[in-house]
């Protein structure tokens, strides 16, 4: 399995190897982290990877690629239609002429969980930007995200409190057709292998629903839970949120099974953790 992220470039840049190693090591903590000059040949999916920039990542490894060409626009033009964290992502997206691929394979000796791999995509993804101020953007094809590096690096920070850092590996959907009936939606969650989920047709208001659903999915990645039909869910002592499975409602009509959400409650609004993102 190989966890990829792309980070978008107006022109084709020279990677700095050894800033990338330093942040790894200095900033987040990594010991066991080290420069390759090329993947282990014992490495099957390693070996169709070019000469670009090795590493090796606690066990895992790593590569970062330069590529001289955009993103196919087919690939971006749907997340930037639906990205409500940022607003302008357009304006950025049309500049870039080139991209980095950024991955994570998982190791070929033992078994790596998802959660281990995303941290460490997301430490590796945060280490490139670092010492690249000429970054357009992140985009995250297995979830529809596209982000700035601003908010990425921002999120990405929330690691080393402790925290998941949901934003970045799952599109948080939000429609409210008429007043009074807001709906919300995961992407991105399957690739924990778990139900994406849903809200529909709420009486409380998007920023509401959009907090707890961030906030579930995030204790639902974090500490590994299966949430299950006929259970219940929430925050609190007398937080009982109901979890009913049926056909998918907002991912369209391919979708697998969602669990849905009955957020009919009176608990008071949580503290919002999110919020519309314009890169400086």
């Amino acid at each position: 399995m190989v966890a990829l992220s792309m980070i978008l470039l107006e022109n084709v840049v020279d990677l700095d190897a050894i800033a990338i190693l330093n942040r790894l090591q200095n900033h987040w903590g990594i010991s066991e982290c080290k420069l390759s000059d090329a993947p282990p040949d014992d490495h099957k999916d390693a070996k169709e990877i070019k000469n670009n920039l090795y590493m090796e990542i606690e066990g895992r490894i790593c590569f970062v690629i330069p590529i001289d060409a955009p993103i196919p626009d087919e690939d971006v033009e749907f997340a930037m239609q639906i990205s409500h964290l940022w607003l302008d992502a357009k304006e950025y997206v049309s500049r870039s002429h080139a991209h980095l691929i950024v991955g994570v394979m998982s190791p070929f000796d033992r078994e790596i969980t998802a959660l281990d791999q995303h941290l460490i995509l997301t430490k590796l993804v945060e280490s490139v930007l670092h010492p690249l101020p000429q970054a357009l953007g992140v985009y995250q094809g297995d979830a529809t995200l596209i982000i700035s590096p601003d908010f990425y690096k921002e999120q990405a920070a929330t690691i080393l409190k402790g925290q998941i850092p949901e934003t970045l590996w799952v599109y948080f959907g939000l429609r409210i057709p008429e007043e009074g009936s807001a709906n919300a939606y995961t992407y991105g969650l399957y690739k924990f292998g778990k139900n994406e989920m849903e809200i529909l047709n709420s009486r409380k208001s998007g920023e509401e629903i959009m907090n707890f659903l961030m906030s579930i999915s995030a204790y639902v990645i974090g500490a590994d839970v299966t949430l299950k039909h006929g259970e219940t869910c929430g925050f609190s002592a007398t937080q009982r949120v109901p979890i009913t499975l049926s056909k998918a409602v907002w991912l369209g009509g391919d979708a697998d099974d969602t669990l849905k959400l009955d957020y009919d409650y009176n608990q008071p609004p949580r503290k919002s953790s999110w919020k519309f993102w314009k890169k400086n």
